[in-house]
């Protein structure tokens, strides 16, 4: 196959809309994948908050047709006390009519965002792969690129909202009575009070302290984002697009459903001591829609007990019940113990996360072997 790959300048997102929905249907019948459709307005949130400012997406075209893109997004990080650049490979879709890629062509495209990369001031490449939707990529990285694998599985937690949830996943994704029977194992429902302050809507005002909520974890983890109040506001303005997408029809179905993006903090004694960003949004089953709940970031200070953190993640998926199905936490991986002991478990995905040091900085991180204990944003490798 005779491909061109280049820097997509100009985003077409109608084209872009295009390609991702046959990619993302492709995969619901050929890896049974439950997906978001893309809308125009998706599309843009989709690849907004996928790449960065400091990012780029590359086109990949064949006889002058887009057929693919694949993307970089850099993110400063802290390690070891030393700021890194690190960047993560994502965006991935390639037109079906076009798949399988042979692994010659698998390289190209592969390589040519690697160099790419290191034209930035990127220290090291990091990459998380759903085993579920893979086509086998992570062997093409791992055993022809070099990439080490520093950690098995980076899964997301997920959390059934009782009855409701259960009764909407029978009907939509199709459970059998057993599987009906075990998923009220993951739907229990807890109640428990705050110990003290209250839980509200986050204001602009509240900023400077989630900020230094969120850096804070760079004292106790090996891997950390690094965030300014601009940076979190960025971050906000592009989550703020999911209320942008039209979702009148779940809402309809749905009554009690509210989708949108949302911001809410813990608030003791004029101190913000626990932040949670989440999205309730419709996706694909197999035999139709319903609203799923998603946490993006989890941040708690570092003086609260498990206790604490437990009483304000049960509080929090309370205020969803009978708004989503479902709720997926992105970041386990700092605060697997609080999520496990509110009742969330495995999501069953196998996702694991890969890493190629670029500079001598870089290299360091393969001294740890296996990083276990890091907050970085959830971004996979396919879209």
């Amino acid at each position: 196959m005779n491909l061109e790959i280049n820097l997509l300048a100009k985003r077409d997102y109608n084209e872009l809309k295009n390609l991702y929905n046959k990619f993302i249907k492709y995969l619901s019948v050929n890896k049974d994948q439950d997906y978001t459709p893309f809308t125009l307005e998706f599309t843009k949130y989709d690849i907004e908050n996928s790449i960065s400012d400091e990012g780029f997406i590359l086109g990949i075209y064949s006889d002058k047709k887009l057929i693919g893109t694949i993307g970089a997004n850099l993110i400063p990080v802290m390690f070891q006390n030393s700021k890194l650049i690190s960047c993560t490979i994502t965006l991935y879709a390639i037109d079906p009519d076009f798949l399988p890629l042979s692994k010659d062509t698998q390289l190209k495209i592969y390589q040519t965002i690697i160099d790419k990369i290191k034209e930035t001031q990127s220290d090291f490449i990091w990459i998380v792969f759903d085993l579920g939707t893979s086509f086998g990529e992570y062997k093409v990285f791992r055993d022809d690129l070099d990439f080490v694998k520093i950690n098995p599985n980076v899964e997301p937690l997920t959390k059934l909202l009782g009855s409701y949830g259960i009764d909407i996943l029978k009907k939509k994704k199709g459970l059998s009575a057993v599987l009906a029977q075990l998923a009220k194992l993951m739907a229990k429902m807890q109640k428990i009070s705050l110990p003290s302050g209250n839980i509200r809507e986050a204001t602009p005002e509240d900023y400077p302290q989630i900020v230094e909520l969120l850096n804070g974890y760079s004292e106790i983890l090996d891997i950390a984002q690094i965030w300014t109040v601009e940076s979190f506001k960025k971050y906000l303005e592009i989550s703020s697009q999911v209320n942008n997408i039209d979702h009148s029809y779940l809402e309809a179905e749905y009554p009690d459903t509210n989708c949108g993006f949302f911001i809410k903090v813990w608030e003791c004694e004029n101190k913000i001591v626990a932040v949670l960003t989440y999205r309730v949004m419709g996706v694909q089953f197999k035999k139709g829609k319903a609203p799923l709940c998603y946490w993006d970031y989890l941040v708690f200070s570092q003086n609260l007990t498990m206790d604490d953190k437990k009483a304000f993640i049960v509080n929090m998926y309370n205020e969803v019940y009978h708004k989503a199905s479902t709720i997926t936490a992105f970041f386990p991986y700092y605060e697997a113990k609080a999520l496990k002991k509110s009742g969330f478990m495995s999501s069953q995905m196998k996702t694991p996360m890969y890493i190629y040091p670029i500079t001598e900085n870089g290299k360091k991180l393969l001294e740890l072997k296996k990083i276990s204990k890091f907050y970085l944003p959830y971004i996979g490798f396919l879209i």
